[in-house]
């Protein structure tokens, strides 16, 4: 039904004309068989937003209630579509660093195994053809931070896995992972 509405959104969005179940197919891609649109006409009728047609036959006309519902529903899409642009595309003046990106998806590979070094987590973070070496390097500087900034929570091992260090997490603090300073971590990931 939301599909209808906002197509009926656009549909009516410069003029009220009224509306067959075959031109509700047509502007619906959702509707894909003639069943579903008078189906979705009759709906419209029964929730009093639309009536049948008294200029054409069977055709209805979206009632004064039924446009500014339609109108909402692509105005909510169309607020929707925009925030969900913003998120998946952040602002240029703040690029994500890549210990953004890897920050959560590490905590909680911490979270699940309770121990880990940087030389495993790379092997289940890291994607096909990736500088695993960078990675590796961000990776141990996190859980390094991690460690300093919560030492109750995430601990340095006393034994070393390949000459790798072993981080153990003691108190699992919730999803969300340590606070760190952000300069700090900007720095040594720019150097």
């Amino acid at each position: 039904m939301p599909a209808t509405l906002i197509a009926l959104g656009r549909y009516t969005a410069h003029a009220v004309q009224p509306f067959t179940a075959a031109e509700l197919q047509k502007i619906v891609t959702e509707l894909s068989e003639g069943k579903d649109a008078r189906a979705a006409c009759k709906l419209l009728e029964q929730r009093k937003l639309a009536c049948p047609s008294t200029a054409r036959p069977r055709a209805w006309e979206l009632t004064p209630t039924g446009i500014e519902v339609c109108k909402a529903a692509l105005h909510s899409s169309l607020v929707e579509r925009k925030g969900k642009a913003a998120a998946m595309r952040p602002n240029k003046a703040t690029p994500v660093t890549v210990s953004e990106q890897l920050c959560p998806r590490l905590w909680n590979l911490l979270r699940i195994r309770t121990v880990l070094t940087s030389v495993d987590a790379v092997s289940v973070l890291a994607n096909a053809g990736g500088n695993t070496v960078y990675l590796q390097a961000v990776i141990g500087r996190l859980l390094r931070a991690w460690s300093q900034a919560r030492p109750d929570a995430v601990e340095v091992g006393k034994k070393r896995v390949n000459g790798a260090l072993r981080y153990v997490l003691k108190l699992d603090i919730g999803p969300q992972p340590p606070e760190l300073a952000k300069p700090a971590m900007a720095k040594k990931e720019a150097a």
